[in-house]
Order: C-alpha cells, then structure tokens, then sequence
C-alpha cells in the first residue's frame, strides 16, 4: 500500500500524479485502459480546508465543484442543479433525471433517515466513539446493478479527539484526475468542515483510502498530467471563508440558496451570500457569453481560493 502526506489538494494533486508516473501499470476497465496504481493508495491532506485545485493543466471547474458540494449536502439527487455547471453530468442520471448513487441522498434521505443529523448527534453527546460511520454504499441496490451510476465512495469514518474531527473516506473506485484530487476533495472536506461545525469542533486530517487509484490515459492531456513538476504550495495569503457561521440555520439557509441560486436573501451564514451567490452570478454572466461581466462580478466573491480559481478558469477561455 502507498501513503500521501500532503498539505493541501494541490500538494496532494502532484504527489499523486507522481506516484502513477512511478508505480502505475497498464489495465483494463469498463470505461477502456486504465493506468492504476497496483495496491491501494492512502492521501492524508493535513489542510483538507485548502481543497481548491489551482492547477492549469488539470483545469478543474471550480463552479460545478463548488456548487455540486452544496448540493450534495443539500440531500439531492436531481440533475437540474448541478447540470447547469457540467452538462455532462445529465448522461449519468437515469430516466427520471435522478442519480441513483447521488452522495448527498445517500446522506440525508436514502436510508430512510438523516444520517448527517445522526452522526452530530452522536459525536456531540459522546465524543469517544467509534461508531460514526457514514454510508454511501447501500449493497441491496447496489450489488449487482446495472446503472450508470454506482457510488464509488462508500462509507466515511469520523472520529473526534480533543479538539479536532478527523475524517476517513473509503473509495472503492478513484480516478485520480477527476475523483480523488478533484471533485472528493473538494466535496468530502466540505462535508468534514460543515459536521465539525455543527458539533463544535476544528476540522482535523481528512484521509482518503482508494483500493483502486487510476488515470485514463486516453482523455485528453491527461497522460502529459503525470509528468508535471509539483510547484509548491499557491495558498499561503489567501483569507477563505468559512462554510458555517449559524450551525442552527445552516441547513435551511442551504436550502433557500438551491432553489433560487440567483436571488440574495437575508442569510446568518455568509457562505450563501459572500461566496455562493456571486459565485453563481459569475457563471451566468459566463455562460451567456459576457466574460469580462463576468470577471467583474468575481471581485464579490469573498473567499481568495474560490475568487482565484474562477478568475483564472475565466481568463484560460477568454485567451
């Protein structure tokens, strides 16, 4: 088994690259040829707060990462939302516009219970256990299926020591690429940062277990990924903004912001309306073609990492 200790995503990014350059063999998969690191791969980002990939040549979208993670913790599983920042994600839904292994579900609703209100709960009332186990994998429905849409995390561990919640997430199945430094990153340290929140607690190491970590060499410039130089850490001087201010109406302010994404509302939580509603602004000047609009409205974003990144995903299309 591999290990990464890494600072940030960004550290994490590199190293990981590195290690499928070094120790990756040629496979085969359902989506074609694969390149997989032969044992499983464990990534311990020490900073899982710093979860904004800045690197050009990779080009996360920092809008659809952002907002599906808002989303996922939203409890959804319909395509409408988080399509609007990546249409592909509609040929991965099935004939209902619905996902069937959509994370944030399988978080609030699938299981025929909140499992995020359980697990505050629980680490609230006796911070020494060892029984805060987040499920994404449901084997009656998933063993076996025939669907697009199969989760490939599977369960999340969460434990509390005196200060801090530190997190495990079990991956079954991690693209490197788009997965694990990519949109897990982003989404599970949020969902690590909204739980310590809600309980009252720093957010502590976020660790990633992926029993299968793989790249497709065959998608674009993605074998030339594996060759780049880590060129260190780009966060120091960036201020972020925390997800949570008011832990009481976190939720339901969440919920106002997903059904009208477009309109400010009074919020206790800055998130919705320092970071996400410009954020959102941004990409609808952009999407009807008004870019330098759109750079104008980034100057609203009230968080450095996001702030950057949209501007320089904005400036890469308008070059």
């Amino acid at each position: 088994m591999y290990t990464i200790l890494a600072k940030n995503v960004n550290d994490a990014f590199y190293q990981g690259m590195s290690l499928l350059q070094k120790a990756g063999v040629n496979g085969d998969s359902r989506n074609g040829p694969v390149i997989q690191v032969p044992t499983p791969v464990v990534t311990t980002y020490m900073r899982p707060k710093e979860r904004v990939l800045f690197c050009p040549e990779r080009d996360a979208n920092p809008f659809f990462h952002f907002m599906e993670g808002l989303w996922m913790l939203g409890g959804r599983r319909d395509s409408t939302f988080v399509a609007q920042f990546n249409g592909r994600m509609n040929e991965y839904a099935n004939a209902e516009g619905d996902f069937d292994g959509a994370y944030g579900y399988r978080w609030r609703t699938h299981f025929g219970y909140d499992q995020l209100q359980t697990l505050i709960s629980m680490l609230k009332n006796d911070p020494n256990t060892r029984r805060a186990v987040l499920a994404m994998w449901d084997g009656d429905v998933d063993l076996g299926r025939d669907s697009l849409d199969i989760p490939c995390n599977t369960h999340a561990y969460f434990r509390r020591d005196r200060y801090s919640l530190h997190m495990t997430v079990c991956c079954r199945s991690n693209d490197a690429v788009w997965g694990a430094y990519g949109a897990n990153a982003v989404h599970m340290s949020m969902l690590q940062e909204v739980l310590a929140a809600m309980i009252g607690c720093d957010v502590g190491e976020y660790n990633q277990f992926s029993n299968n970590m793989h790249l497709y060499p065959e998608v674009k410039n993605h074998r030339e990924l594996l060759t780049l130089t880590n060129p260190g850490n780009p966060y120091p001087g960036l201020i972020t903004h925390v997800l949570v201010n008011s832990p009481d109406t976190w939720f339901s302010e969440l919920d106002t912001f997903l059904m009208a994404p477009e309109i400010p509302f009074q919020c206790k939580n800055g998130l919705f309306y320092y970071v996400a509603f410009p954020m959102y602004r941004v990409w609808q000047c952009y999407k009807k073609g008004m870019g330098r609009e759109a750079l104008a409205w980034v100057d609203a974003i009230e968080d450095e990492a996001w702030k950057l990144a949209c501007t320089q995903w904005i400036q890469r299309r308008l070059k």
